[in-house]
């Protein structure tokens, strides 16, 4: 059934005025993958929120990684949240990702540098079941932009591009 991967994320999310501050650790994990590494990062993002759009910006540290650069890959996105009704919401974004040269180098054998990687553009819908309860579905179509990460085969199985998607459940509290 292709690539499939489960991710348990854990994070804390603080607002100051119209920023919003999130940090936490995700584990990601490949089930149907044969010798799939399990892998763990860190990561740290902010968020401007205002009535046009809302521009966020994440950075994400691979620390098992053992290269003396570091593992780390970056994300810059606008979004903008729709409230359908009261506990409906439908937010469409754009986002554009770079990796650093040791996350080239983990991804693909032949691309030695820091580079925007890929842009993706995605629909989410999500339903707020309780005040701290939510569930919800996206749909991406993500693409690769550096023509090296191209060549190289970033995004495997000689796909230089793919549609992805997603389930979640949120607990807030």
């Amino acid at each position: 059934m292709g690539n499939q991967e489960i991710d348990y994320t854990v994070s804390y999310a603080k607002s100051f005025g119209d920023f919003d501050v999130e940090a936490g650790h995700i584990w990601y994990t490949y089930p149907n993958v044969e010798d799939g590494e399990n892998t763990e990062e860190l990561f740290l993002s902010v968020a401007y929120n205002n009535p046009i759009v809302t521009p966020t910006a994440a950075v994400y540290w691979d620390y098992r990684d053992n290269d003396d650069d570091g593992l780390f890959y970056g994300n810059l996105g606008l979004a903008h949240d729709f409230a359908l009704c009261d506990s409906l919401t439908l937010t469409p974004s754009v986002s554009l990702g770079m990796g650093s040269d040791a996350y080239l180098r983990a991804c693909v054998d032949d691309v030695n540098k820091t580079a925007f990687l890929d842009q993706t553009t995605g629909l989410a819908l999500t339903y707020a079941v309780t005040d701290w309860l939510s569930v919800g579905a996206q749909v991406n179509y993500s693409w690769i932009v550096d023509r090296d990460a191209r060549r190289a085969d970033y995004m495997g199985r000689d796909k230089n591009q793919r549609v992805w998607g997603g389930v979640n459940v949120a607990f807030s509290f």
